[in-house]
């Protein structure tokens, strides 16, 4: 098993799968984010959170920090990756 750096362990959130019931914390994070999250927005609002494989559906997680949400990302039907998180300019590491 593979040692994990202090560091590395602090910087790691808590990440949950979304599903029926977190509509709410994504639209709350999600709006404030409207111009690079809007596609990810009008997805789960037309399809839910729910994956059945069909249009527009998608796998939804979530990474959260102090039960904030801090990013989200969706894989979507037709293989489709999408990412919306907050950038710290400390999670870039050295330049």
């Amino acid at each position: 098993m593979a040692m994990i750096s202090r560091d590395l362990a602090k910087a790691v959130s808590e990440v949950k799968v979304l599903g029926p019931g977190d509509e709410r914390v994504l639209v709350d994070f999600l709006e404030g984010r409207l111009d690079t999250g809007l596609f990810l927005l009008a997805n789960s609002e037309a399809a839910g959170l729910e994956d059945h494989n069909g249009p527009l559906e998608g796998t939804y997680a979530a990474t959260f920090e102090d039960d904030r949400m801090t990013a989200v990302a969706a894989h979507y039907w037709n293989g489709i990756l999408i990412v919306q998180g907050h950038w710290r300019e400390a999670d870039a590491g050295p330049a």
